[in-house]
């Protein structure tokens, strides 16, 4: 339908302007962690309606350089994933802390059907949905956006499995951004 072009249109010309750079936006230094605090309350009260309990899990950091509006977006796409694809009544966790390698890790887990291993690397490009979520409505659009804002941000995406549960693994995705350096 006409909402569906016009959002596919709208995600589309947002990959675009971030990978041509001009969409990019205001790069200053953010802390990740109240970033993903306003995240969690936005969203907080859809995951009650959709029965999830949504977690946030933070430790200190130091600030990354980035957008902060395309940080959201990224958080919001992962988020709304999560809503789509995990087992209602359970958790969604929104995870932020330091990695090695003067990176700071952002993570969105649930516990969803997951991403086979086989698969990972495609459903980061567009318009790429794996053939359990066809059902569900999408543009296969949401890890692209998620992948060319890291990217934007000097930052790598990685999938894995969320949980070591054999019938349902879950999705972790995470953004390892670098730390910003003042000097």
């Amino acid at each position: 339908d006409a909402e569906n072009m016009i959002t596919t249109f709208n995600a589309l010309l947002s990959i675009a302007r971030i990978e041509s750079g001009e969409g990019a936006g205001h790069m200053e230094a953010i802390d990740l962690v109240a970033v993903a605090q306003e995240m969690a309350e936005l969203y907080e009260p859809a995951a009650q309606d959709a029965g999830f309990i949504l977690q946030l899990k933070t430790a200190p950091t130091p600030p990354i350089r980035g957008s902060r509006s395309l940080i959201s977006q990224a958080i919001a796409n992962l988020l709304d994933n999560a809503l789509k694809y995990a087992v209602g009544g359970t958790t969604i966790r929104i995870d932020v802390r330091k990695g090695s390698e003067n990176r700071v890790l952002l993570s969105v887990l649930d516990d969803g059907p997951g991403v086979p291993e086989s698969d990972r690397d495609s459903v980061v490009k567009r318009f790429v949905r794996l053939e359990q979520s066809r059902s569900t409505p999408g543009s296969g659009l949401g890890l692209s956006l998620v992948s060319a804002i890291a990217r934007a941000h000097r930052a790598s995406i990685a999938l894995g499995d969320s949980s070591s549960n054999a019938d349902r693994k879950g999705l972790k995705v995470t953004i390892a951004f670098p730390a910003f350096d003042k000097a």
